[in-house]
């Protein structure tokens, strides 16, 4: 309307500046000419300003309108968020809260206005949120901070939050309060604690089924190793009794062949054993075993193996964990890595055992390393992790792969690592 009237006030002084133009072209006075045209400009000007002073209101009432439509999607997800929202001052008092918010604090929402959040915090977190809150009030940073808190809604249980917080700035960059995110996790904790107790629970089964299979390995190497061998040496004795006693070339040439296959027998017996249980393992310790493992397996696959290691001692079952690692890995260089040599290293550090093999293979991609189906990357996990060590794998392709395995001494170092 302001602006028709302005409109209407310009064309009046230019119907009157027409006139004057006449009036002075009339009497050929040039000061008033002079004049005219001064008025004219002005008033040209005028209308320019007029222009941009509307276009300008125009871009205002576009922007007016965009915050209006930002500010109402702002109100909508700040009321309609399933998560509980509040807005604090620096004080730690509530100054506005969503709807959710009120329902999981018990308190109608015009009532939450004003309350401090401590009292809605339970005794034993609370110590915790006060210096949480300090916290924020003392970094710098707008950005996100998230933390837990029991939270004690108003004549009803207690529930743990999961709370998101972040400052609010003013433009000028001065902190004027707070804004916190609410949501419940108890069912989520629950859930967590259940799914931890029953890896724990499975942890335990897989190591004790390990230690099944293991007291099984020593009872088949025994058997082997005496009802087999003895039966096969009884063989030969009556084998060696009947050539003695029995005349003729042909027989003696079967006694012959005979007493070869024993001896062959004999040696698979053996090889199969040690296999199950090496000996050396049980007489001479962890190091002579990984000794004899890596010559066997340079023998048998042509990969050379270079060893360097140190004279450790490892309680038993560990020992025996620790070389059913190393024998995984070798089995593994072997299927799949088309390596030409392997690296191993074992010694004694700061209470742990580790051992290290890498060979120049093809590598394994990350994918392969930590799938589900990798049972015995995994099965050499759970060995390790039973006894509270660990086993990394670092590979790139075409370039290797390393295996760090660490285990400790001792249980009392097991149980610090776990902690």
């Amino acid at each position: 309307m302001d602006r028709l009237k302005l409109k209407d006030g310009m064309q009046s002084v230019d119907r009157v500046i027409q006139r004057l133009r006449t009036t002075s072209s009339e009497h050929e006075d040039p000061r008033l000419e002079e004049a005219v045209e001064e008025l004219s400009v002005c008033i040209e000007e005028l209308r320019v300003s007029e222009e941009e002073l509307h276009e300008r209101d125009s871009r205002i009432a576009d922007t007016t309108r965009h915050l209006q439509l930002e500010h109402q999607r702002y109100r909508d997800l700040f009321e309609f968020s399933p998560d509980g929202y509040i807005v604090m001052n620096l004080a730690s008092v509530i100054e506005e809260a969503n709807a959710i918010a009120a329902k999981m604090l018990n308190v109608r929402r015009e009532l939450l206005v004003g309350k401090p959040l401590i009292v809605f915090i339970e005794k034993n977190s609370c110590a915790a949120a006060i210096r949480q809150i300090q916290k924020m009030s003392r970094q710098r940073s707008a950005n996100a901070v998230r933390w837990q808190a029991e939270i004690k809604p108003r004549g009803k249980d207690a529930f743990v939050a999961s709370i998101t917080s972040s400052a609010i700035q003013d433009p000028s960059g001065r902190r004027t309060g707070f804004r916190m995110a609410l949501r419940d996790v108890t069912d989520t904790r629950k859930r967590e604690e259940e799914l931890k107790d029953s890896r724990e629970q499975l942890r335990a089964l897989a190591g004790r089924l390990q230690e099944i299979r293991e007291q099984e390995r020593n009872h088949l190497a025994r058997e082997l190793h005496d009802e087999f061998g003895a039966a096969l040496t009884a063989l030969k004795l009556d084998l060696s009794w009947l050539k003695s006693h029995v005349v003729g070339p042909e027989i003696h040439q079967r006694i012959d062949t005979m007493f070869k296959l024993i001896d062959i027998t004999t040696q698979s017996v053996s090889r199969t054993a040690t296999m199950l249980r090496p000996r050396l393992l049980d007489d001479f310790g962890l190091m002579a075993a990984i000794e004899w493992q890596a010559h066997d397996f340079q023998d048998r696959s042509g990969i050379q193996c270079h060893l360097q290691a140190e004279e450790v001692e490892l309680p038993g079952d560990r020992a025996t964990a620790l070389f059913r690692i190393f024998q995984e890995s070798l089995t593994n260089v072997a299927r799949h890595a088309e390596a030409t040599k392997v690296d191993i290293s074992l010694n004694k550090q700061n209470g742990y055992i580790f051992l290290e093999i890498s060979d120049d293979g093809t590598g394994v991609t990350k994918e392969k390393i930590s799938s589900p189906t990798s049972l015995g990357l995994l099965g050499m996990r759970e060995r390790a992790y039973a006894f509270g060590g660990d086993v990394k794998i670092e590979s790139d392709d075409g370039q290797g792969t390393m295996v760090r395995v660490q285990i400790p001494i001792s249980q009392a170092t097991g149980k610090e690592q776990e902690v």
